[in-house]
């Protein structure tokens, strides 16, 4: 394999290349801003990729899907998609091999979650999981958004909802939490130092 780094001609070729307006496949110069249409896309219009609507109702992963789309065997409203990237919106009728599929309804749990209780997917199916205080409660699998420590008490939403999910946990949505915290020896003032 040549070094390109030490070769004198590729050094210059490269310095040519930088210098020229001829059309680049990558770089700066080839950047385009986004399109409205990706400005339409990213907005919350209540629609969802066909593809993602068929992982959702259990069928297949994306990857899958998308291949299952180009076969022609996936219909909305009684036509059927080839098209990737096609969206749906909730009142559509999606089929499949000639089933009507249904995506989960979403559902949401409030638990006040008492001491001694874990929130850690690791810990499922154990005695002192919160997923035993809520076992039963609904079919959809249900997920916590944030978590408590073992140790503390207090409000775990549970939720099938990944947007709501995502708004609720991820920093950049700035969502407040309150703590009420109760400390079993009083604060000095060396405390905070």
């Amino acid at each position: 394999m040549r070094n390109r780094k030490n070769n004198p001609q590729s050094s210059e070729r490269r310095k040519e290349d930088n210098n020229s307006d001829a059309p680049r496949k990558y770089g700066r110069k080839n950047f385009r801003p986004k399109s409205d249409a990706t400005k339409r896309r990213k907005s919350d219009d209540g629609s969802m990729r066909l593809n993602q609507y068929l992982a959702h109702a259990g069928i297949c992963s994306r990857r899958e899907a998308d291949q299952l789309i180009e076969a022609g065997v996936v219909a909305v409203n009684g036509k059927a998609i080839t098209q990737m990237g096609y969206r749906v919106q909730e009142s559509d009728v999606v089929k499949f091999n000639g089933r009507t599929l249904k995506t989960d309804k979403k559902r949401y749990l409030l638990l006040n979650k008492p001491r001694n209780y874990s929130c850690r997917l690791d810990d499922f199916g154990k005695k002192d999981s919160v997923f035993e205080l809520i076992k039963g409660s609904c079919k959809e699998k249900i997920l916590p958004i944030g978590k408590l420590n073992k140790n503390h008490s207090g409000l775990v939403i549970f939720t099938n909802d990944e947007k709501m999910s995502a708004k609720l946990s991820h920093p950049k949505h700035e969502v407040k939490k309150i703590y009420h915290i109760s400390l079993s020896n009083p604060l000095k003032s060396l405390d905070f130092k």
